[in-house]
């Protein structure tokens, strides 16, 4: 399980690197180059987050997978409005990327802290009691 741990933080902080690392390049060639590794690093952890959510949702993994989906569109409707404020304010598109590669690398590091094992229905509040147990949850 420690594989599925490694490909999303590889995957994810090695798009980081490449797409802060495509703003130095100068020629077009390689700064593309680049940027379709990044792509494809960014790529390699969508089977393993879609899997771990079955593993560790059990019974709520619709749920979970859900949840994760949302957040990504979520994100992904404010991208847009973000990068664009940020490039009206810079005058750069280069600040972007930046921010790209740095939350690109953050997933990357909460990937390292993902428990692909133990279900989340077996996991005790830090009260303990079981949420579960409760009528409203059944």
């Amino acid at each position: 399980m420690k594989a599925r741990r490694l490909i999303g933080y590889i995957g994810f902080f090695g798009a980081g690197v490449l797409i802060i690392l495509h703003t130095q390049v100068r020629d077009p060639l390689y700064a593309m180059l680049l940027m379709g590794l990044s792509s494809l690093a960014n790529d390699l952890p969508t089977p393993v987050s879609w899997s771990v959510c079955v593993d560790i949702g059990g019974r709520y993994a619709g749920s979970l997978s859900g949840s994760m989906n949302m957040m990504g569109n979520f994100a992904g409707g404010i991208a847009p409005l973000a990068f664009g404020y940020i490039l009206q304010v810079t005058e750069s598109y280069s600040p972007n990327f930046y921010v790209m590669g740095i939350v690109y690398m953050l997933a990357g590091f909460c990937w390292r802290f993902i428990d692909p094992i133990t279900p989340l229905d077996q996991l005790e509040p830090r009260g303990g009691a079981r949420w579960a147990a409760s009528p409203a949850h059944q």
